[in-house]
């Protein structure tokens, strides 16, 4: 496997694994000061971890899914050769590129920009009432 791939796929699983070890945290710091779980504001933590990874890892996750689109032309104009951008090694829309480009970087980029905000929104939406509560 190449490089490029390698480091998008690490790239991507970054934000899961600090939501992870976020939610780890928080269990063990309610174990500690001996609380239950439920109904401790437990699930309003993870929900906050939730929000900061996600804002704070969107932007990199995104762009770099997107440089999987990014295809220069190292040959001539008459006679397009496209290469990756990032990776002058690979050449674009031919096997393992066309694989991971839909395969991998389309559908996060999809969860990325449209799935995550969506979810974001309803639960906002659905708790517009109580955003005032303290």
């Amino acid at each position: 496997m190449n490089m490029y791939y390698f480091k998008s796929a690490v790239l991507n699983m970054i934000p899961f694994l600090v939501v992870a070890a976020g939610i780890l945290f928080w269990i063990l710091r309610f174990l500690i000061k001996k609380k239950t779980l439920i109904n401790c504001g437990f699930s309003n933590m993870v929900i906050l971890t939730i929000v900061v990874v996600g804002h704070k890892y969107q932007p990199d996750v995104i762009d770099r899914n997107f440089t999987s689109f990014l295809c220069v032309n190292l040959y001539r104009e008459d006679a397009e050769e496209l290469y990756l951008e990032q990776d002058l090694d690979l050449k674009c829309w031919e096997g393992l590129h066309t694989t991971f480009t839909f395969g991998f970087a389309l559908p996060l980029i999809l969860l990325w920009f449209l799935v995550l905000p969506a979810i974001l929104v309803a639960m906002l939406y659905k708790n517009r009432n109580r955003l005032q509560d303290s």
